[in-house]
C-alpha cells in the first residue's frame, strides 16, 4: 500500500469493507452524494492493478480477523452453554465432629479447642472434654455407624477456587462476593448463551429447540474438546435439532 496516495488506500480500505464502489469514491474523495462520475472513477481506480491488489489483500485481512472473532465468540458461548455449575461452587456433606473421633466422642481442631478453653475460663466453665482427640477435618467422608449424625454428617458450602477452573468453568464464572455472614457466586446464564449461539448462526427459535436433551447430549462431549472443534460440533449439534 506504500505507494497508494492516501485517498486512494482510504478508497481500497473502504471497498474492502464491502462499500460499492461507488460509495467508496464518493467517501474517500469527499464528493457530494449522487455524484455522476462516482462510478466511473472507481471503477478506473479498481483497474489499477496496485489498488487491485490492495483491496484483495485488506479483504482476506478482514476475513480472516471476522473468523477470529466469530470463533472467539462461539467458543466463549460454547463454554457458556456446557459448563458445570457444580465445578464452581456446590453444597457438600463432610464429616461430624464424631465421626473421627475416639470412640465417637467429640473431635476438635486444634485453633477451636484453644478458643473453647478460654471461653471456659473466662466464664467459669468447666474446660472441654479432649477424650475424641484432635484433628477434625469437616471435608473427610461421613461414617456410616457414626451415633452422632447416622451417617449425614454435617452440610456446608463449597467454592472452588476461581484461578484453577477449566476454560468452560472460567467462561461460566462471573464473579463472587463475600460477606460475614456468606459467599455469593453469580454465574453465566446458559439462555442467553444459548440465544447468542443461535444469533451468531443465524437461527431463530422456530428453527432451533435447545432443550435440556441438546444441553446434556453437549455436556457429554465438551470436556477436554479443541475449542474449534467444539464450535464444529455445536454447528452440528444446532444443524440437526
Amino acid at each position: 500500500m506504500g505507494s497508494l496516495t492516501a485517498q486512494q488506500e482510504k478508497f481500497a480500505w473502504l471497498v474492502a469493507q464491502l462499500h460499492t464502489g461507488a460509495e467508496a469514491y464518493r467517501r474517500a474523495y469527499n464528493c457530494k452524494d449522487g455524484t455522476p462520475w462516482a462510478r466511473q472513477e472507481a471503477s478506473r481506480l479498481l483497474a489499477d492493478p496496485a489498488i487491485a491488489a490492495t483491496v484483495a489483500e485488506l479483504k482476506a485481512d478482514l476475513k480472516a480477523r471476522h473468523k477470529s472473532v466469530l470463533d472467539a465468540l462461539v467458543n466463549f458461548h460454547f463454554g457458556v452453554l456446557t459448563f458445570d455449575p457444580t465445578e464452581i461452587a456446590h453444597y457438600r456433606r463432610g464429616a461430624c465432629q464424631h465421626c473421627y473421633g475416639d470412640d465417637h466422642q467429640k473431635q476438635w481442631r486444634l485453633p477451636d479447642y484453644v478458643e473453647a478453653v478460654r471461653t471456659a475460663e473466662r466464664t467459669g466453665k468447666p474446660l472441654p472434654d479432649i477424650a475424641g482427640g484432635f484433628g477434625y477435618d469437616m471435608t473427610k467422608e461421613p461414617v456410616d455407624d457414626c451415633p452422632k449424625c447416622d451417617g449425614a454428617g454435617v452440610g456446608y458450602q463449597w467454592i472452588a477456587d476461581s484461578r484453577k477452573l477449566s476454560e468452560a468453568a472460567k467462561a461460566g464464572f462471573i464473579s463472587v462476593k463475600e460477606s460475614r455472614n456468606s459467599v455469593e457466586v453469580t454465574v453465566a446464564d446458559k439462555q442467553k448463551a444459548a440465544d447468542a449461539l443461535s444469533a451468531l448462526f443465524g437461527l431463530s427459535k422456530a428453527t432451533i429447540n435447545l432443550n435440556t436433551t441438546a444441553v446434556d447430549a453437549a455436556v457429554k462431549f465438551a470436556p477436554g474438546v479443541d475449542p474449534n472443534d467444539a464450535a464444529r460440533t455445536y454447528s452440528d449439534m444446532i444443524g440437526n435439532c
